[in-house]
C-alpha cells in the first residue's frame, strides 16, 4: 500500500509543483514585459527632454540664484527653515512673501554647493526627479485601473504633456516639480497601505509632510486622500457606477473616510502651526498679486477653470503665460458663458458616470483634478500676467492623463481589431504630437531673451515683458536694444519710473546730460528708490561738472538705509576719477576700518593700488574682496588683469574663465581672455 501511496502522491506533488511553475513562469513574462514597456516610457520621456539641459538660469532663477549671496553659504540651509520663501531679498524687512517653502530653498542651497552656476547639473537633477514622478503616476495607475497597457500610457501621456516643460524645463519650477514628486509618493503609499497598514501610513504622512514644506498648493491633499477613501475606499468599488455613492453604505463611507482622513489633517495642522510660528499668520500674508476685490475674484473662476480645462484638452498650447483677463462684472459674457459651459458639463458628466462601470474610478479622477486646481482658482496672490499658467496643471493632469489612457483601452477592448486599429492611430499620433510640442515649448526656457521674447509675442502690449527684456539686454551689454524695449513701455506709461532705466542706459551710451535728467525725473515717480539709485545719479552729475547737484543727491543717500557706506563709495570714486588718488585712498581706508567686510572698499582700494602700480597691494586687497563675495566677476577681473601685468599669465587666465563661467557674454572677460591667449601663444615656441 505505501510503495503505491507514495508515487501517488508523488505525482500529484510534481503536478502541482510543475502548475505553480508554470504560473510563475506566465507572471515572470508579464512582469518582464510590463518593465520593458515602462523602461520604454522613461527613455521616451528622457529623449523628449534633452533639450532642456542646454538650459540656462532663466527669470526668477536669477534672483533665486545667480544673483542669491545668501546661496554661498551653508547658513543659507537653516535660515530658509526659520524664514519665509524668499528671506534672501532683504532679511531686514521679514516676511517677504507669503510662501514657506523650506525644502524648496534647501535644495537651491545643496544644489548651489555641489554644482555651482553649473545649470546642466540643476537641469539633470530635475530631470532625474521628473522620471520618478513619472514612474510614481505609472504606479498609482496600475493600482486604480488594474490594467498595466493603461497605466503605462496613462504614464507616457504625463510625461510627454507639453504643459510640463514649465514645471521640469524651468530651475525655478522646482517647487512644483518636488511638490508632485512628494504627493504622489503619498498617495501611492496610501492607496497600498493594506499591504502593510503601519510603515506605509507613516511613510506615507512623512512624504506628505515634505510635500507642505515644498509648496503651500499640498494643503488640498487630505481632500484627495478623502475623495478616494469615500469614492474607492474597496478594490471592487472601482467596477463600480457612481450612482450608488450616496446610497450603499454611506454611513460606513463616511466613517472610513473620515478616519483616513485624519492623519494626513493632523500634519496639515502642525504645518499650519509653523506657519504661524515662522511667518507671524497663518494664511493672509503680504498680498503681492493682483489688486482686485474678492468677488471680482469669484467672478472670474469660471473663466479661469474653462481655460484650464481649455489647455488639457490642448496642451500643444503650452508656453510661459496666457493671455488672461480679470471678469469685473457678472454681466460680462467671460462670466456668464463660461459658467454655463461648466453647468453643461457637469450634467453631462452626471448623466454618463452614474451608470458607467467606472463611473467611481473616473469621479474620483475628476475630484482629484479640481481639489489640485483649487488653489490656482484664489488669484489675489498671483502676479498680473500669470492669471493661467502652465504649471499650476501639473498635479491636475495626473488624474487626467490616467482617465484618458483607461477610457481609450476601454476603447480598444469594446471594438472589433479594425476600429481598434484605428483608436492605437490616434493615440499613437496624440503621443507624436505631444513629444513635438514638447521638443517645441522648451525652447522658451532656454534664456532670458527667449523667455521674454514669447512673452512679448503672447502679449505685446504688456509692459512688464518688455521691461524685463530691457533689463536682460542692459545687463548682457546691449545698450540699443534696452534702450528700444524701454522706451516702448515709457511710450505706453509715461508715469512709469522706467524713465530711471532708461536714464541708466543712455549715461552707458555716453548721453550723460540726458541720463541724469531721466534719472532725476525717474526718482521723482519711485519713492521705495534705493540709495544706490542716488548714488548714480550723483556720479552722473559728477561727469557732468554739476558738482553741487551731485553733493546734493550724495546728502539724499546718505540719509537712507544703508547709503552711508555707498556716499562714501561714490565720493571715493569722485575723487578716482579726478586724478585724487591719495584722497581717494583715505576715504576707502576710513570705510573699510569702519565697515571690514564690505568688499565694495577693498575692491576701490585695489583699484587706487592697481593705478599706484603698486601691483602686490592690488592684488592683495582684490583677494580680499573676493574672500568676502567670490561670486564678484568685477573683482575678479580686476585681479586677471593685474596678474597679468605682473606676467602670472596662467593664474590670470584662470581667474577670466572664472568669470566667463559666472557671465559667459561678459564682453571685457572676453576680450582679456583673448588678450591672454594671444600673450602666452607669443611666448609659447614655434
Amino acid at each position: 500500500m505505501e510503495s503505491r501511496k507514495r508515487p501517488r502522491g508523488n505525482a500529484y506533488a510534481m503536478h502541482n509543483t510543475s502548475s505553480e511553475s508554470a504560473g510563475a513562469a506566465i507572471d515572470g513574462t508579464a512582469a518582464r514585459r510590463e518593465s520593458l514597456v515602462m523602461g520604454g516610457v522613461l527613455l521616451a520621456v528622457l529623449l523628449a527632454y534633452l533639450r532642456s539641459l542646454a538650459g540656462g538660469f532663466v527669470h526668477d532663477d536669477n534672483r533665486m540664484i545667480v544673483r542669491n549671496a545668501y546661496l554661498t553659504h551653508w547658513s543659507f540651509l537653516w535660515k530658509s527653515i526659520i524664514y519665509d520663501e524668499f528671506w534672501y531679498l532683504d532679511p531686514a524687512h521679514l516676511p517677504q512673501t507669503s510662501y514657506y517653502r523650506p525644502l524648496q530653498d534647501i535644495w537651491l542651497g545643496l544644489h548651489y554647493q555641489a554644482f555651482g552656476l553649473n545649470p546642466v547639473a540643476w537641469h539633470v537633477t530635475m530631470l532625474a526627479l521628473y522620471l520618478l514622478v513619472v514612474w510614481l503616476v505609472y504606479r498609482i495607475a496600475l493600482r486604480l485601473t488594474d490594467d498595466w497597457r493603461a497605466a503605462s500610457l496613462g504614464a507616457l501621456l504625463f510625461g510627454l504633456l507639453p504643459l510640463h516643460a514649465e514645471a521640469v524645463a524651468w530651475i525655478a519650477g522646482i517647487c512644483e516639480l518636488l511638490c508632485a514628486a512628494f504627493e504622489l509618493g503619498a498617495f501611492y503609499l496610501f492607496i497600498g497601505r493594506a499591504e502593510s497598514r503601519r510603515p506605509y501610513w507613516t511613510a506615507s504622512l512623512v512624504l506628505y509632510a515634505g510635500a507642505l514644506l515644498t509648496h503651500e498648493s499640498a494643503m488640498t491633499f487630505p481632500a484627495v486622500i478623502g475623495a478616494y477613501a469615500f469614492a474607492l475606499g474597496e478594490p471592487h468599488d472601482r467596477e463600480q457606477p457612481a450612482a450608488g455613492l450616496i446610497s450603499q453604505d454611506l454611513p460606513r463611507r463616511l466613517r472610513e473616510t473620515l478616519l483616513s482622513v485624519a492623519p494626513f489633517a493632523a500634519v496639515l495642522l502642525l504645518y499650519l502651526i509653523a506657519r504661524r510660528l515662522v511667518l507671524g499668520f497663518v494664511l493672509n500674508g503680504p498680498l503681492l498679486g493682483i489688486k482686485t476685490t474678492w468677488m471680482q475674484a469669484l467672478m472670474t473662476m469660471p473663466a479661469l477653470l474653462c481655460g484650464y480645462l481649455g489647455l488639457l484638452a490642448m496642451p500643444w498650447s503650452a508656453a510661459p503665460a496666457h493671455r488672461f483677463s480679470i471678469v469685473t462684472t457678472p454681466a460680462s459674457a467671460q462670466f456668464c458663458l463660461p459658467l454655463a459651459a461648466l453647468v453643461v458639463l457637469a450634467a453631462g458628466l452626471f448623466v454618463t458616470l452614474r451608470n458607467d462601470r467606472r463611473g467611481r474610478l473616473y469621479l474620483f479622477a475628476l475630484a482629484w483634478m479640481l481639489i489640485a486646481i483649487a488653489p490656482a482658482m484664489n488669484i489675489r496672490p498671483i502676479f498680473p500676467g500669470a492669471l493661467l499658467q502652465d504649471r499650476y496643471l501639473f498635479l491636475v493632469s495626473a488624474p487626467w492623463c490616467v482617465m484618458l489612457a483607461d477610457l481609450a483601452i476601454r476603447c480598444v477592448l469594446a471594438l472589433a481589431p479594425a476600429r481598434a486599429n484605428l483608436v492605437w492611430g490616434a493615440g499613437a499620433a496624440m503621443v507624436a504630437l505631444y513629444a513635438a510640442a514638447l521638443w517645441n515649448v522648451q525652447r522658451f526656457w532656454h534664456d532670458d531673451v527667449a523667455y521674454y521674447t514669447r512673452l512679448i509675442e503672447i502679449a505685446p502690449d504688456e509692459n512688464n515683458w518688455h521691461y524685463g527684456l530691457g533689463q536682460v539686454f542692459e545687463q548682457r551689454g546691449d545698450f540699443a536694444a534696452a534702450e528700444r524695449e524701454f522706451s516702448a513701455v515709457a511710450s505706453r506709461d509715461p508715469k512709469s519710473v522706467v524713465l530711471y532705466d532708461l536714464g541708466v542706459v543712455h549715461a552707458k551710451l555716453g548721453r550723460t546730460k540726458q541720463a541724469a535728467d531721466e534719472e532725476a525725473e525717474g526718482l521723482k515717480r519711485w519713492p521705495q528708490a534705493p540709495a544706490d539709485a542716488y548714488i548714480g545719479l550723483a556720479q552722473l552729475y559728477d561727469r557732468s561738472g554739476d558738482r553741487a547737484a551731485s553733493e546734493a543727491a550724495l546728502s539724499h543717500a546718505e540719509s537712507m538705509a544703508g547709503g552711508a557706506e555707498a556716499a562714501a563709495l561714490a565720493r571715493a570714486q569722485s575723487k578716482f576719477n579726478h586724478g585724487d588718488l591719495a584722497g581717494a585712498d583715505s576715504v576707502l581706508r576710513e570705510l573699510a576700518n569702519r565697515t571690514p567686510n564690505d568688499s565694495r572698499a577693498w575692491t576701490m582700494m585695489g583699484l587706487v593700488a592697481a593705478r599706484l602700480r603698486r601691483n602686490e597691494e592690488a592684488l592683495s586687497d582684490y583677494q580680499r574682496a573676493l574672500a568676502l563675495a567670490p561670486r564678484d566677476s568685477f573683482t575678479r577681473l580686476l585681479s586677471a588683469a593685474v596678474l597679468l601685468r605682473m606676467d602670472r599669465d596662467s593664474e590670470a587666465l584662470d581667474q577670466c574663465r572664472a568669470v566667463l563661467a559666472v557671465s559667459p557674454n561678459d564682453p571685457n572677460g572676453r576680450a582679456l581672455l583673448d588678450k591672454i591667449n594671444r600673450k602666452m601663444a607669443a611666448q609659447t615656441p614655434h
